[in-house]
């Protein structure tokens, strides 16, 4: 049986999909906040992000017959931290289902990205939430282990946690990224989030021998991805025709496919770390942001944006050698072929009932991939 946290999410609804469509678990037990997202008061975006949770969930819990969902914040608080949080809730979600296989993708750092307040790693007030929630579980894996049980433990880290401006002197890690060099300071806020998240799993591991894997996801992107990102707001540019606008076109960084790392994913689940193991989860590859728009507007035959030759700011891609030894993986939908199908997902969406003059318009779900029965 496994646990999904952050399940309405789109690396946590995709890989339920995956799992149920491979492996046919004998149940699925989702965990959501159903969070409305950056944060922001009267934000379309919020609102869309909601929006794509609900239907996720829907979807899944039509397809699903053994699921079960749990709308729940476990991030916890202070000082009464068992008292006023919702851990109670995660005690009984352990103890009423034999879990077997924990993946935990639930996630607010997205909101410290667009807020002016950033929300705090530590918690410093009475009942002020922390923006992580990891500790909530591993607390639950020790309590496994004291019953004999030791379910395959798998987080969602960030490549954030590595230092990806290229105006930082003697870098030690530069790219592609290596987890077996050090780390520094991380290049946003959301990777110190993620860094204190890895501290903690090794420290769980050394002092209660709890072994986990820790995904330090790239860019990921795909149908149903997050409102308000980059390759989705390029998308839905140019599907209106219209030219994207963007900033820092020359910076550079690892796009990977959904499917790719919903494979990893599955693929971790299945692996028995002896520690706690951080690795990539990118394609090795670096692409800038002026090549990845440039190519989606070849693939719907538009017009491409104006040469404008700025400074790389950001450079990050990952190297791949710890994923392949471990996973056993590697990339397998390339660049082209992954925008293709965003922006044939993104062509659906926008018209429904087709359109008479687009070149991406049949690569949409009039063309279903041969292995996909759903479609």
């Amino acid at each position: 049986m496994v646990l999904i946290t952050g399940a309405a999410g789109f690396l946590g609804s995709e890989l339920a999909m995956a799992l149920y469509r491979t492996f046919e678990p004998k149940a699925l037990v989702l965990v959501d906040s159903m969070d409305q997202g950056f944060g922001q008061p009267n934000d379309s975006s919020d609102l869309a992000i909601f929006e794509f949770k609900r239907q996720r969930i829907f979807h899944i819990l039509q397809t699903i017959e053994n699921a079960y969902f749990y709308r729940v914040d476990f991030r916890p608080s202070i000082p009464e931290y068992f008292d006023t949080s919702e851990v109670p809730v995660l005690r009984h979600i352990f103890s009423w289902h034999n879990i077997t296989h924990v993946i935990h993708l639930a996630d607010h750092v997205h909101r410290s990205l667009y807020q002016d307040k950033l929300q705090q790693v530590i918690p410093r007030i009475k009942g002020q939430e922390k923006a992580g929630m990891l500790e909530s579980l591993l607390e639950q894996m020790i309590l496994l282990k004291e019953n004999g049980r030791q379910p395959a433990f798998v987080y969602a880290s960030s490549s954030e946690v590595y230092n990806n401006r290229v105006d930082f002197v003697n870098n030690p890690n530069p790219p592609p990224f290596n987890e077996d060099k050090p780390l520094v300071t991380p290049s946003a806020v959301a990777g110190a989030t993620k860094l204190v998240d890895e501290i903690q799993a090794q420290g769980y591991f050394k002092i209660h021998n709890v072994t986990s894997i820790g995904l330090r996801f790239f860019h990921v992107y795909g149908p149903w991805g997050l409102p308000a990102s980059l390759v989705f707001e390029v998308a839905e540019a140019v599907v209106a025709s219209k030219v994207p606008e963007v900033d820092g076109l020359d910076n550079i960084y690892d796009f990977i496919y959904i499917d790719d790392a919903v494979d990893a994913m599955m693929a971790a689940l299945q692996v028995s770390p002896k520690s706690a193991l951080s690795l990539n989860v990118g394609t090795g590859k670096g692409t800038s942001i002026r090549e990845l728009v440039n190519e989606m507007q070849r693939l719907a035959g538009a017009e491409r944006i104006a040469a404008k030759e700025t400074a790389a700011q950001t450079i990050s891609y990952a190297d791949l050698q710890r994923m392949t030894q471990v996973l056993g993986l590697e990339p397998q939908v390339s660049l082209e072929e992954g925008l293709e199908k965003v922006l044939a997902w993104h062509h659906d969406r926008s018209f429904p009932y087709g359109s008479i003059s687009d070149e991406i318009a049949t690569k949409g779900t009039m063309q279903c991939h041969k292995y996909d029965a759903e479609c």
